[in-house]
């Protein structure tokens, strides 16, 4: 009838099939009273042009009879949403209006034709969540429902599809944020567990609990409370008191109270119920969720805390520490005012590395053997005197640099020390860049040796290579590059160049402040430590963390 070719007739016979298909709705076939013992499922679409649809089955032998269906048109700031926010708010607007059906079941099913929405729902944790709307949707529901989410066919999906087409309720200001009385769910579930209480064997734990509570004259006087509603309650006892912001949400179920879905445990069985929680080791928030989904007491998130941080086989394994931000050093005013120096060895020789911190300018060193400190020492004098003396000295903490010798050495000349983290080779990394440089470099000579002249050659033509910035380290030192066998223009050697490589340093800082801001994207800082904390100290072979000591200096490194 709808399409174009055709005249569009609404004739007796077309009369009759509607007001046929209208009593065929609402006779018993197809309606049927609800049963909280039957398999339920609620089907639940969203169309973006129209809006949400909902409709409740139960099944009747092989037949699914319908208990509920409804519509609603959507809300401006809704028909924005991503196409998954919008099959959210579909089930959870079906549930809201369902829920005096479903608030009680021990288990029901939703059907929806989105698959992105089913692991979100069905598998993934709070935590997991990144969006927002689909993150406060779950944890409202899970809190009251417990129910599966199954994928179906658009095809096959026609019930909900059809109602989401044409909707014809106007969207409520409850229906985005309907807050669920739990009083009146933990009734509804207390009812229907009561039918079948008869036919259920007793569960030893529960049945210990319920005899601690009628012993515990705590726990009978909030039961009391509970059935008087809490009149007086200024009156009443602390351990009473301490319920009175919930008090509308408990309920009581042979003798124990529920808060929601959770039982109230008595004192005297917490501390046992705590070890069980804890059996599988999980961390703090692991913990919490597993006990919000079955239990409460007041005080129950700072007591699992607290049994977490001292538990010993949890602290021992656990993770290493997230990096940290950057924390750069000053920038250095003149040239070898600050300069970074490490050690390594290549071909059986051992190399001395020392570099500029302003311009990146390298010097090296060798021996044949290892060197001690004192050798060491007697490189470094030379380079204080070909270079003038630096005010700062960063190196990581091997052997010759932390030797006292060493360090005696340095405070002659006035200089200051600044040692890299242990095990944090990142800490020396200025260093750590050149000797990967100088490193390759002498691995790529015939001979790894530093007085041939191969090696002396490629060593001024690094001295002479533009960094990122545009400035050579002889640029910066001298004022311009060195003189090499590199054929070069007079030319080249101008002040104008100089002066065009210092606004291309301008533009390095910036590009400097990205590196930083990039690398502290995916970094935290960890809490400052202070003299006197008892810490504990990861061992770096093992990644255990089986020692205990005291804070007795903090450094900046």
């Amino acid at each position: 009838m709808l399409k174009v070719k055709n005249q569009f007739q609404r004739l007796d016979t077309h009369e009759k099939a509607f007001n046929a298909v209208k009593k065929a709705l609402v006779s018993p076939p197809v309606l049927a009273p609800f049963d909280p013992k039957r398999e339920t499922r609620l089907e639940t679409d969203a169309s973006r042009l129209n809006g949400l649809g909902f409709a409740l089955l139960q099944k009747h032998g092989d037949v699914w009879k319908l208990v509920l269906a409804g519509s609603r048109f959507l809300s401006d700031p809704e028909s924005s949403y991503a196409m998954i926010e919008l099959e959210a708010i579909a089930i959870k607007y079906g549930i809201d209006k369902c829920h005096l059906y479903l608030a009680g079941m021990p288990h029901f099913t939703v059907i929806c034709d989105h698959r992105p929405l089913i692991p979100i729902m069905n598998n993934y944790s709070l935590l997991q969540v990144e969006n927002a709307k689909l993150q406060k949707i779950k944890a409202t529901l899970q809190s009251h429902y417990v129910f599966t989410v199954e994928w179906r066919k658009g095809k096959d999906h026609s019930i909900a599809d059809c109602l989401s087409r044409a909707p014809v309720d106007d969207p409520d200001e409850n229906d985005e944020f309907a807050e669920i009385n739990s009083i009146t769910l933990a009734t509804i579930c207390a009812t229907v567990t009561e039918h079948d209480d008869k036919n259920e064997i007793p569960d030893p734990i529960i049945e210990k609990i319920r005899q601690v509570a009628l012993n515990d004259p705590d726990y009978q006087a909030l039961v009391k409370a509970i059935e008087d509603d809490f009149v007086n309650i200024e009156q009443a006892r602390p351990f009473v008191r301490q319920f009175k912001a919930i008090r509308n949400e408990l309920a009581i179920e042979g003798g124990l109270v529920l808060y929601g879905p959770r039982l109230v445990v008595p004192k005297s069985e917490r501390k046992d119920v705590l070890e069980k929680l804890h059996a599988s080791h999980q961390g703090m928030s692991k913990t919490k969720s597993r006990a919000r989904s079955a239990l409460y007491w007041p005080g129950i998130n700072h007591e699992i805390e607290e049994m977490v941080s001292k538990c010993e086989r949890c602290q021992e394994r656990l993770p290493s520490h997230p990096k940290e931000t950057i924390r750069p050093d000053p920038m250095p005013k003149r040239p070898f005012e600050s300069v970074s120096a490490d050690l390594f060895t290549l071909g059986g020789k051992h190399f001395l590395v020392y570099v500029d911190r302003m311009s990146g300018y390298p010097k090296i060193a060798q021996w044949r053997d290892d060197p001690s400190s004192s050798q060491v020492a007697y490189e470094i004098r030379q380079f204080f005197v070909d270079l003038g003396v630096p005010k700062r000295f960063r190196s990581d903490g091997g052997m010759q640099f932390a030797a006292a010798s060493f360090r005696k050495f340095l405070e002659r000349w006035g200089v200051e020390w600044v040692p890299s983290t242990p095990h944090f080779p990142s800490g020396n990394g200025h260093a750590e860049c050149n000797v990967k440089l100088l490193k390759n470099l002498l691995a790529k000579m015939q001979t790894p040796e530093i007085r041939n002249e191969e090696f002396q050659e490629a060593l001024l033509e690094l001295r002479n290579t533009p960094r990122n910035d545009g400035l050579s380290p002889n640029a910066i030192i001298f004022g311009n590059n060195l003189r090499s066998r590199v054929p070069a223009h007079h030319t080249s050697f101008d002040s104008k160049w100089q002066t065009a490589a210092e606004e291309l340093d301008k533009k390095f800082a910036i590009h400097r402040k990205k590196i930083h801001d990039h690398y502290n994207s995916t970094a935290r800082d960890l809490k400052p430590l202070r003299v006197g904390d008892k810490v504990r100290v990861q061992d770096h072979a093992t990644k255990r963390w089986d020692k205990i000591g005291d804070i007795i200096g903090v450094g900046e490194n």
